[in-house]
């Protein structure tokens, strides 16, 4: 077996963690693309919104709250909110960066995915090779999957509470 695999995922979570945490600028900007949605604006921007005003916005008591942090005047950086102790909590897939783009007249967000998940699932592909099955896949998959569909729809509405807060 492979026993440097558990320890260097939980390196790649430390890390993530940290980057996240501090809110790295490279980490929310660049990454494996997993969601993006660009939504154009009729009117001209009357202003950019608040981190706050985006947080207090989707704010929902059962779900991990998001938080954003302002990166430069026009772009914000967002996850959800690390340690929080909810009724439903996951494992996010993707933490994500909102733009604004006054001079094109849209707003982007974009979901770039966790290293973690990655990591977690190439640990898992390699420590269980030998004992593999395609069923076993179908599991892990089906989950981080279905994370992923409640994330995008998330993401989604992030666009739209923006865009509202552009346009007021």
């Amino acid at each position: 077996m492979e026993e440097w695999m558990i320890p260097a995922v939980f390196v790649v979570l430390i890390l993530e963690i940290f980057f996240s945490g501090t809110w790295a600028s490279f980490y929310f900007r660049k990454g494996v693309l997993l969601f993006q949605r660009r939504v154009q604006i009729a009117q001209t921007f009357t202003c950019v919104p608040e981190p706050d005003q985006l947080e207090q916005s989707l704010k929902k008591s059962y779900l991990p709250s998001l938080v954003f942090h302002k990166l430069d005047l026009y772009t914000y950086a967002f996850r959800e909110k690390l340690f929080e102790l909810n009724l439903f909590g996951y494992t996010p897939v993707m933490h994500g960066l909102l733009s604004f783009h006054p001079e094109k007249a849209e707003v982007v967000v974009t979901g770039f995915a966790n290293w973690f998940v990655f990591a977690f699932c190439l640990a898992v592909i390699i420590l269980f090779r030998e004992w593999f099955d395609p069923l076993f896949i179908l599991f892990p998959a089906a989950i981080v999957s279905a994370i992923y569909i409640f994330q995008s729809r998330r993401y989604a509405t992030v666009a739209d509470i923006a865009l509202e807060k552009c346009t007021r």
